[in-house]
């Protein structure tokens, strides 16, 4: 039998999720992006955090990103993103736990065009000579500090950058729906090295001390130009892939 995510998506919506007002057929352009990652492997039992509709990784793991948008359609913002992630059907997706936003405007607009689980805070990211480091706060509370250690440059084309898969209600079909967010990268500046977690509020990224980390992964630094065009795939939370209708020949 496949292994499949556990989570209760009516209980996990009752906690706050975006409400999706449509499908919009703008892209937005993010000029010279600034994107810190960071994976970092955690326990199989976090499986409670994924939803039915998604496998979870082997091994699974929770990826941190934390972004700084200078040049957008709606003003410069920063998000920092925790996802759980897993697969639905062969591709990696991220399943966004929480994304926090310093920008009140671009909250509404995130959640509304593509689900983002928004929520207010802000983030910090720093470049050192042999480390990138970033501190993400909310209600003035520090939510997560962490780095990339040892860096190192690389060509953008070797980051897989991770799609997210982002849990909304969808108000033109009154249901719950997993909006795929597939951005697009134009790379200027590009580096690898170790990530290090230096401090991981449960609370704030809704994990409720189920995620317990063990061995760092890898972490990259960017700057690129980013296209994050409407989505793509909209589909059923407690269905996989395997279980969805197929198309007649």
């Amino acid at each position: 039998m496949p292994v499949l995510g556990t989570l209760d998506i009516r209980k996990w919506a009752e906690g706050g999720i975006a409400v999706y007002a449509g499908k919009d057929d703008e892209s937005w352009v993010l000029k010279n992006t600034e994107l810190l990652s960071l994976s970092i492997e955690i326990q199989p039992q976090a499986r409670t955090l994924l939803p039915p509709g998604m496998h979870p990784s082997i091994p699974l793991c929770m990826v941190f990103s934390i972004a700084r948008y200078p040049d957008t359609p709606v003003g410069p913002f920063t998000l920092a993103q925790g996802m759980i992630v897993g697969r639905i059907g062969v591709h990696p997706r991220g399943f966004a736990l929480k994304s926090l936003v310093d920008s009140e405007t671009a909250r509404r607009e995130l959640a509304a065009r593509w689900g983002f689980p928004v929520s207010p805070g802000e983030a910090k990211i720093w470049t050192q000579y042999d480390r990138v480091r970033a501190e993400v706060r909310a209600d003035g509370e520090v939510a997560l500090a962490c780095e990339l250690l040892d860096r190192g440059p690389i060509e953008g084309s070797d980051i897989e950058s991770l799609a997210s898969a982002n849990l909304a209600y969808s108000r033109a079909e009154d249901k719950l729906v997993l909006i795929q967010v597939e951005p697009q990268y134009e790379y200027h500046k590009a580096e690898r090295g170790r990530p290090r977690l230096l401090s991981f509020d449960q609370a704030v990224w809704r994990t409720a001390g189920q995620v317990h980390f063990a061995q760092g992964i890898a972490a990259t630094y960017a700057v690129s130009d980013m296209t994050l065009p409407p989505p793509r795939y909209i589909i059923d939370p407690e269905r996989p892939s395997s279980q969805m209708p197929q198309p007649a020949a």
